[in-house]
């Protein structure tokens, strides 16, 4: 523990409390009489409870503290309960032995003999009691502080090994995207080097929001449908009138949130994974269903598919499962394949 200039004021204060309160209070029930007028006696009655209180409470709490930076309570409950009650009594017996010594022997002036003789081992029986309290306490509070502490390490671990992960996802969506729009570039490059250039200059545009869209968590879906929107248009570059597609959210639903992204990647992996011809066009339907965003294609796909980064699907997934614990739900049925994402909201996130 770093000792400063509070920690040594606490100190202080606490030390100060047990002189004063040990002293007065034990004092009067040690000795009711002695109180009834202040001589040297009655100094001594105080400074001999005082000295009891200071020593048991303030040594037991020291070596406490001691032993638990040695034996954890919550690696070795057992050794640690068993060292830290022998040291303590042992401590305890010591220490009675001295003070007890010091006021019957040097300050009355009593035989070592004869306050060994006269019951000297029953009068540490109050000391080695009052011991066993404090240590209760002591215990029972180091264990509860260790406790409490290892448990907000815990989240605090998992809180970073979760933040971690997130990062991680985000950090996958940027390459995605770039991997698979140089894909295209690459076909158009070959088959039409005019269309090329045009997707060349809109896809810096669109390229723009993906690096700043990766600071954010959570967008709202009106931009999101934009940048869809955005992105189709590249798309239908490429294969004009054979692409289409249907968006129909009602405004009402704008204000819901989204990870970054997630509609563009299923936009994006439907065209990846189907073939799209004049004799297969294809069609992506982008709608609202309650709560949810359900982004659904005609399904007819590709016999040879083109090389893919792996990540897409299981992407949104894993960032829905870090942010709300929602489901995202995939069919494929009746010639369709559909993706439906919940929507969120910012104060239930």
């Amino acid at each position: 523990m770093q000792i400063t200039r509070k920690t040594v004021l606490r100190e202080l204060k606490e030390i100060t409390l047990l002189i004063v309160a040990g002293g007065l209070i034990g004092g009067y029930l040690s000795c009711r009489s002695c109180f009834s007028e202040l001589n040297s006696f009655t100094v001594a009655i105080f400074c001999l409870n005082a000295a009891f209180w200071l020593f048991f409470w303030k040594g037991n709490q020291y070596l406490s503290e001691i032993i638990e930076t040695r034996i954890s309570w919550l690696e070795a409950p057992g050794k640690r309960l068993w060292v830290g009650l022998v040291v303590m009594v042992v401590y305890t017996l010591v220490a009675a032995s001295i003070i007890y010594y010091l006021f019957y022997v040097a300050y009355m002036g009593k035989d070592l003999a004869t306050l060994l003789s006269s019951g000297f081992m029953y009068n540490l029986v109050f000391p080695v009691f009052c011991t066993m309290l404090i240590m209760t306490f002591l215990f029972g509070r180091q264990f509860f502080i260790s406790w409490r502490q290892t448990a907000i390490n815990f989240e605090k671990l998992k809180s970073e090994q979760m933040a971690s992960q997130y990062e991680a996802l985000k950090s996958q969506v940027n390459p995605h995207f770039l991997f698979n729009s140089l894909n295209v570039l690459t076909s158009l490059v070959h088959q039409d080097p005019d269309t090329a250039v045009k997707f060349i200059k809109k896809l810096s545009e669109v390229y723009r929001f993906v690096l700043e869209s990766r600071k954010q968590e959570l967008i709202d879906l009106s931009t999101e449908l934009r940048f869809v929107k955005d992105y189709l248009f590249l798309q239908q570059i490429r294969f004009g009138d054979n692409l289409k597609y249907d968006i129909s959210v009602p405004d009402a639903y704008m204000h819901k949130v989204v990870p970054p992204l997630s509609v563009q990647m299923l936009v994006e992996n439907a065209i990846k994974h189907n073939e799209i011809s004049q004799e297969h066009p294809l069609t992506i339907a982008i709608s609202v269903d309650e709560e949810t965003l359900r982004v659904s294609n005609t399904l007819q796909v590709k016999h040879t598919r083109e090389p893919s980064s792996g990540t897409g699907l299981d992407n949104i997934k894993d960032r829905y499962e870090f942010l709300s614990g929602k489901k995202v739900i995939v069919t494929q049925e009746n010639g369709k394949f559909e993706v439906t994402l919940p929507l969120l909201t910012l104060d239930k996130v």
